[in-house]
This record gives structure tokens, C-alpha cells and sequence, in this order.
């Protein structure tokens, strides 16, 4: 008797940092190795930023702190929320 399964991914993610306050987070990520960063913050990308969590409700306006919080990333790319080739979450 043979038994076949399967595996269905929605997803495959790079974790470029981690912290449990938003400044340990930003020294994770600066510490991060630019090369591996680079080529999705480079000119011909598009990148969209989500903000998630569980348990709870983050308003609007905290989720627009949160992204613009991230100003230390160095994207030289565009805003597209048509066309997204790299998507930053926030969880």
C-alpha cells in the first residue's frame, strides 16, 4: 500500500530581523548583510509594505507609523500596489 501527501506553500519569506522593541528590530535589519538586502531594494524592483498581527487590532494610523518607521531602509524602488515584485511584512 503506497500513501501519497502533499503540501500546499502560500509562501516562502527572508528574515531580515527580529526584536522584541522596534529598535532591536531596526539593529537586526541594519545588521543584516546588505548583499543579501540589495537586490530587492534596487531601481527596477516594486515592493509593498503589509502590517499583520494576531490577537489583537492595530489602527491605521499605527500601521502608518509602523511602515514609516522603516525610513532607514534604503529603497530605491517604487510604491506599486499593482504590480508587487517584494513584499515587506510587518508582523
Amino acid at each position: 500500500m503506497e500513501i501519497f501527501a502533499g503540501i500546499l506553500v502560500k509562501g516562502m519569506y527572508e528574515l531580515w530581523g527580529e526584536g522584541s522593541s522596534y529598535e532591536e528590530l531596526k539593529e537586526s535589519v541594519l545588521s543584516y548583510p546588505d548583499e543579501r538586502k540589495l537586490p530587492y531594494l534596487d531601481s527596477d524592483s516594486t515592493f509593498k509594505i503589509t502590517v499583520d498581527c494576531f490577537g489583537k487590532v492595530i489602527s491605521l494610523e499605527e500601521q502608518k507609523e509602523l511602515i514609516q518607521g522603516l525610513s532607514y531602509i534604503p529603497f530605491k524602488v517604487g510604491c506599486s500596489f499593482n504590480l508587487i515584485g517584494v513584499k515587506i511584512m510587518i508582523l
